[in-house]
């Protein structure tokens, strides 16, 4: 039977649909003071009903899509499936962010602009960089005697190379991680704060400009400035959104990851032990840890009516791929 969307007031819904109140800001914490059981329970319910896709009333109302293999396939159709709406509530921003909130062809315009900055000896050099920083990191750890860890590491060490690779110094970190989550977060609790917060951003990314523009260095801004792609380069809008995607991106996610990574090792001794007796075991394992510990969902916009899996959709329709719970599909 196809099914017809539902309507925004969640009044014809069965009250047991897990799809209904989903909320992948808000989810439920457990007893282990992760939000795992929550997601397990929205992977259960869409087995015990055969649905990989439901409708959420929270934000206004959005599809919520909880299957890896319904992922993959939406995830290739930005013609249906914009990645307009790929932050999802949306953040309080002037213009785009770079990238990831372009489909094609721009989207590969732009990331051949942005992709040169990210070589291999760039890399190594921002792990030099980064070695040094979180020896004092964990220097500070030791002479304190104990830490809380989502804190002194998790939340510093995204902060720290996001710093590195914008070519700031490591004293913006604690500023730059202000923004981030007035950005991603506080715009929800207290409007007015976090505005203050986005204008005094906006304001720093228009004299890093200037700066930029004037005194290109070895950092990844200004080599993005100074990239083209058939003699097309950043203007000063997407210069501004290049600088917020690579704080929001370099921070907010990253830390929750970290966070995650090392509570699970923090209870796990066996796992933590082996990973340092077997090194060689260490790629798998980050790769296993970002399958469960998936920090975000991907919102995308519907550009046109379509129809998924018997699932009536609307242009303008919002949707989110709800990743963490798709990256435990029992299939």
């Amino acid at each position: 039977m196809t099914a017809t969307r539902t309507p925004t007031n969640g009044l014809t819904n069965d009250a047991t649909d897990c799809y209904l109140t989903y909320d992948q800001v808000n989810a439920t914490i457990g007893p282990d003071h992760t939000p795992n059981d929550y997601f397990r329970a929205l992977r259960d319910h869409a087995d015990a009903t055969d649905r990989r896709i439901g409708w959420s009333d929270c934000y206004g109302g959005y599809w919520v899509v909880a299957g890896h293999e319904e992922i993959s396939r939406l995830s290739q159709d930005t013609e249906t499936f914009s990645n307009e709406g790929v932050v999802f509530p949306p953040y309080p921003l002037e213009e785009k962010m770079l990238i990831t909130e372009q489909d094609p062809p721009e989207h590969r315009i732009y990331r051949s602009i942005v992709a040169p900055p990210f070589s291999p000896g760039k890399v190594r050099e921002f792990a030099g960089l980064m070695h040094d920083a979180v020896h004092d990191l964990v220097d500070g750890i030791i002479a304190d005697g104990r830490a809380d860890l989502a804190h002194a590491v998790a939340e510093q060490v995204p902060t720290l190379l996001t710093s590195i690779y914008m070519g700031l110094p490591l004293s913006m970190a604690t500023t730059l991680q202000r923004w981030a989550y007035a950005m991603s977060t506080q715009h929800r609790t207290d409007p007015e704060g976090a505005a203050r917060g986005v204008a005094e951003m906006y304001g720093f990314w228009g004299e890093l400009l200037k700066e930029r523009r004037a005194n290109p260095g070895e950092d990844i801004l200004s080599l993005a400035l100074q990239g083209d792609y058939e003699g097309q380069r950043l203007n000063d809008e997407e210069f501004r959104g290049l600088c917020t995607l690579l704080m929001a991106g370099g921070i907010d996610n990253s830390a929750r990851f970290l966070g995650s990574v090392l509570w699970h090792l923090g209870w796990d001794a066996p796992l933590r032990h082996r990973l340092n007796r077997e090194r060689d075991l260490l790629p798998g394992a980050i790769d296993e840890f970002i399958r469960f510990y998936t920090p975000a969902g991907v919102g995308r916009l519907v550009k046109k009516d379509a129809e998924i899996d018997g699932v009536r959709m609307r242009a303008g329709d919002r949707m989110l791929l709800a990743i963490p719970v798709a990256n435990r599909d029992s299939r």
